[in-house]
């Protein structure tokens, strides 16, 4: 029998700060290398996108950043990186090579993909738009009084009202119902961005 390794908490940071580039030893030359790496850089704030990959880069300049961000002379025309809206409508800055399929994964008709995923819903929880209206309001709420908790403690202890909540006419049984609005606030527990209130 095989016996899987162990993987530790101090392993997986380990392997998470070498995997940001976050060690020196593991730093990029460039800006395409940091983007290529990481996969993307946030970039609502443009500020956000110098000081990240600065921190990943062996000499970092803010020429060195700049060029592939708006020089258009390469051998293809356009700026090495690309920066585009997808992941949660949040703007991203991407190698060129990548924005055509991210753009088409997160961005392009959004429409399509509620309407698919209210299907699975319905077809495996019973659930209707209604249901998704109310457990998403739920969690938009819950978020909002829950900033400072880690994630794991509020996916661990979800709002008591949420555990009796139905979905209003649902042919599936309120067992079914309940699972649907715990699935709902786990998986919207980033939910829509909202400032942290100081």
């Amino acid at each position: 029998m095989t016996v899987l390794p162990r993987i530790t908490a101090a392993t997986r940071r380990a392997r998470l700060v070498r995997r940001h580039l976050l060690v020196p030893a593991v730093r990029e030359k460039t800006a395409e290398a940091v983007a290529e790496a990481l996969v993307g850089l946030h970039a609502t704030d443009p500020a956000t996108v110098f000081l990240a990959t600065a921190a990943r880069m062996h000499r970092p300049t803010v020429a060195a950043i700049e060029r592939p961000l708006y020089d258009s002379t390469t051998a293809t025309g356009c700026p090495a990186l690309e920066r585009i809206r997808c992941m949660r409508r949040t703007m991203f800055v991407l190698p060129a090579r990548l924005a055509p399929a991210v753009q088409s994964a997160t961005v392009r008709d959004t429409h399509r993909h509620r309407v698919d995923a209210m299907a699975k819903l319905h077809d495996t929880l019973g659930w209707n738009e209604g249901g998704h209206a109310v457990a998403a309001q739920g969690a938009r709420a819950s978020t909002a009084h829950t900033w400072g908790r880690s994630a794991a403690r509020s996916a661990a202890r979800p709002p008591m009202e949420w555990a009796t909540s139905t979905t209003g006419t649902s042919p599936k049984s309120s067992a079914s119902s309940r699972s649907a609005c715990r699935v709902s606030y786990r998986a919207s527990a980033a939910g829509p961005f909202q400032p942290r209130r100081r």
